[in-house]
């Protein structure tokens, strides 16, 4: 979760955590929402009432009404072990590697977790690469971070530490008051060989933009592993099966501080997104979901050709149609993904 994630986009979107692996989307987690509908009736939804409403807000991203109260279970915050290396860019085929392996770690020691950032550096007109491993379990000797620390590396912050000290080393340094941004996802089915052309034409598209000192571009490669798969089926709205995996999920973001260069990089950002979408369809690894916390402003995943026919679409838009008859949420809050 970033600095400008809050709880409830965080669960209402899915959520990614370092123990998806164990428990699937944090939204799998949720016990109960208590939620106003577009009707102004204050429900709540779990497992013994409002059943459909209670999986329907899992994902949707408050797609159905105003969630007021989310319950969830708590984990033990103990002791991980964890944290970032940064790496020259002649390893990066070996942190390619290192990522698809481990995902693939995690149907042995589903305590391993991590993602790979690259971070464009205006100066030195190239990006920085650093990865992020976290074994739950606190195994400082699992295999899965032992090939990222093999690999000659310029700093490393590995070490014992809670979880709350982990969110604090990755709270989002451009998320100050006045950041302006735009972002998008994309989700691949994981292979080394789409990795690298997706950071190809990002590091293209970076040198195109023009980025000055205090403007950024972002590429983070996040697994999604087949463990997570299998603990969250069913779950939510997502429609995933671990027969979908492992997956990678794509999320980039562009920010910059002066309103006249909005245009500029909500242009250029949604061309590198085309650029990607099309490259990936011709390598067959692009996969039809979208991750609603990552997704840019005209990315909906319930717009996809695939919901309009699937169980989970027909399901969800029968839901919308019994506390929302009227289409009334979509009128009321224009933006929110309309099911």
């Amino acid at each position: 979760m970033s600095a400008q994630d809050r709880v409830g986009g965080f669960v209402l979107g899915g959520g990614l955590s370092w123990f998806s692996n164990q428990y699937g989307w944090a939204c799998d987690n949720v016990l109960e929402f208590e939620v106003v509908t577009p009707l102004g009736r204050k429900l709540w939804a779990n497992m013994d009432l409002n059943q459909g409403l209670f999986w329907a807000l899992k994902g949707s991203s408050g797609a159905l009404g105003i969630v007021t109260k989310i319950t969830v279970p708590t984990i033990h915050n103990g002791v991980i072990y964890g944290g970032a290396l940064t790496f020259e860019a002649v390893h990066l085929p070996r942190l390619l590697q290192g990522i698809e392996d481990l995902a693939g770690s995690a149907l042995d020691d589903s305590s391993n977790s991590g993602h790979l950032s690259l971070t464009w550096h205006a100066s030195a007109k190239s990006f920085s690469y650093s990865s992020y491993i976290v074994n739950t379990a606190s195994n400082q000797s699992a295999s899965a971070l032992m090939s990222f620390r093999a690999i000659s590396h310029k700093t490393s912050s590995l070490r014992p530490m809670t979880i709350a000290e982990s969110a604090r080393e990755l709270a989002d340094i451009d998320s100050l008051p006045g950041t302006r941004r735009t972002y998008f996802t994309l989700t691949i089915r994981l292979n080394t060989k789409a990795m690298h052309t997706i950071h190809d034409a990002a590091l293209v598209a970076a040198r195109d933009m023009g980025i000055d000192a205090n403007e950024t571009c972002r590429v983070l490669f996040q697994p999604i592993t087949i463990p997570h798969l299998l603990a969250s089926y069913r779950k939510n709205v997502f429609d995933l099966n671990a027969a979908h995996g492992p997956l990678l999920l794509i999320s980039v973001k562009m920010t910059w501080v002066e309103p006249e260069r909005d245009e500029h990089f909500n242009h250029k950002t949604t061309a590198l997104r085309r650029l990607i979408e099309e490259k990936m369809k011709r390598m067959e690894a692009l996969e039809d979901f979208i991750h609603p916390l990552y997704a840019a402003s005209d990315q909906n995943l319930f717009a996809q050709e695939k919901w309009k026919t699937s169980p989970n679409g027909k399901m969800l838009k029968a839901i919308a149609r019994e506390y929302d008859p009227d289409g009334l949420w979509s009128k009321m809050v224009p933006g929110i993904w309309d099911v």
